[in-house]
């Protein structure tokens, strides 16, 4: 769901390249896909709950740096060892954040941060 949120609020499709993408990205297309990411993961959520029970698998979860290279860095790596990695969203969560540091409130401080979130999917 929220890939399909974030591939239509920035029109992603065969016609737009990446170039057109970020020139045409607003303050209101990213207010739009945080608030998105804020109502499909609402604060009382049990993450722990949505983590897969013991069966025997090898899982691993990935919490460092969310930048995409390190990401990637890691997760090349660690399929050798565990069947399956578990990578947490890099979006910031609007609801934990104060009014002023808040996505959905100041999209334009997220700018770069966002892309580098896109980038990742």
């Amino acid at each position: 769901m929220l890939y399909n949120g974030i591939a239509n609020v920035l029109e992603l499709n065969e016609d737009n390249d990446w170039v057109t993408v970020r020139r045409e990205l607003t303050d209101e297309k990213i207010s739009k896909i945080y608030s998105l990411y804020k109502l499909l993961w609402p604060l009382e959520t049990d993450l722990l709950q949505l983590l897969p029970k013991p069966d025997g698998t090898a899982r691993a979860v990935y919490t460092g740096s969310i930048h995409p290279n390190a990401i990637a860095e890691f997760a090349l790596g660690a399929s050798l060892y565990f069947g399956q990695l578990i990578i947490e969203h890099p979006f910031v969560h609007a609801g934990t954040v104060k009014k002023e540091y808040n996505p959905v409130e100041n999209p334009a401080a997220y700018r770069h941060e966002f892309l580098k979130a896109v980038t990742f999917p």
